[in-house]
């Protein structure tokens, strides 16, 4: 997510995010997202790219809404075996608002020979971020440039994205596998990663619907997070969640509590709905370390 005007860059810079694979052969497993007008102010101001660039239908521009009075934008890339789609709206948004009906832009790319087009592995791939020159030897505006990147996250997980904006509860509420697919199983796990509670405590997850902003911060529980300093409570208090009771006791650090959760062939109407969940692992209460919240997930149904 960037807060910065893209569609205000002097007209010689570039923004990129992209994926880069120094070993990934010729195009180095490069997939970008850039806001550009290469020199020419013509051009739309940003574009998507599958390199190499020069194959017809790999590279997409498309104009950017107005940014004066809010230049908050979010973006996704979600890259799968066969397909990648892009995603741009203006705001706070997780992927799972990012809808073709209500992204500005939305674009999917897909594996076809006949085409030339070909969506690569994720080999060794990183994502990056550059901002630089590509014509001339400083900005063309005479100013300096700067383009701030507010937010970025990353999981392996489809459908099951992370929100809140604490940190230190990464890894306590794992994808152990499946997807949020109609008639398939998702399987979170709940685990304290830092080990300050007893093996054998009680894991739970809650699951709610959301009732405010995923990516908005939410209020912080003094002691309960993991390593005694606050969590922050991800389920808003007021959304009544479900609670779950994990079947096994958590056994320590790096063996999270598994909880299942299918998802019916049948449930059709579910499709496009957002859940957000939480778990935490109950220790005695005489225990230095009584509750450790994890970190939160919000769950898209997808067909």
């Amino acid at each position: 997510m960037t807060t910065t005007p893209q569609d205000a860059l002097p007209q010689n810079v570039t923004f990129g995010a992209f994926t880069w694979d120094k070993f990934g052969g010729p195009s180095n497993r490069e997939i970008d997202m850039e806001d550009s007008l290469w020199n020419n102010p013509s051009n739309l101001p940003s574009q998507v790219v599958v390199q190499p660039y020069s194959t017809p239908g790999n590279l997409v521009s498309f104009a950017l809404p107005n940014l004066s009075t809010d230049a908050t934008l979010t973006r996704f890339m979600d890259w799968q075996p066969g397909e990648i789609t892009f995603g741009v709206r203006k705001g706070l948004y997780t992927p799972c608002a990012m809808t073709p009906q209500t992204s500005w832009f939305h674009h999917l790319y897909a594996t076809n020979p006949a085409l030339n087009h070909f969506v690569p592995d994720e080999g060794d791939a990183q994502f990056r971020f550059n901002l630089w020159i590509n014509a001339g030897s400083a900005p063309s505006s005479g100013q300096p440039v700067t383009v701030v990147v507010s937010d970025f996250r990353f999981t392996p997980a489809r459908g099951a994205f992370p929100i809140g904006c604490t940190h230190d509860a990464i890894g306590s509420l794992p994808v152990i596998g499946g997807t949020t697919s109609l008639g398939q199983t998702l399987t979170l796990g709940v685990d304290n990663p830092a080990g300050t509670q007893t093996a054998g405590s009680q894991a739970v997850l809650a699951i709610s619907n959301p009732t405010t902003n995923p990516l908005a911060c939410g209020p912080l529980v003094p002691g309960w997070g993991a390593t005694g300093a606050a969590a922050e409570l991800v389920l808003h208090p007021t959304a009544k969640p479900v609670v779950l009771f994990g079947q096994n006791p958590w056994a320590g650090p790096d063996h999270p509590v598994p909880f299942a959760l299918p998802i019916p062939t049948n449930a059709g109407s579910l499709v496009g709905q957002r859940f957000h969940a939480q778990g935490a692992v109950l220790d005695a209460p005489t225990s230095s370390q009584p509750v450790a919240l994890t970190e939160g997930r919000e769950l898209c149904i997808a067909p």
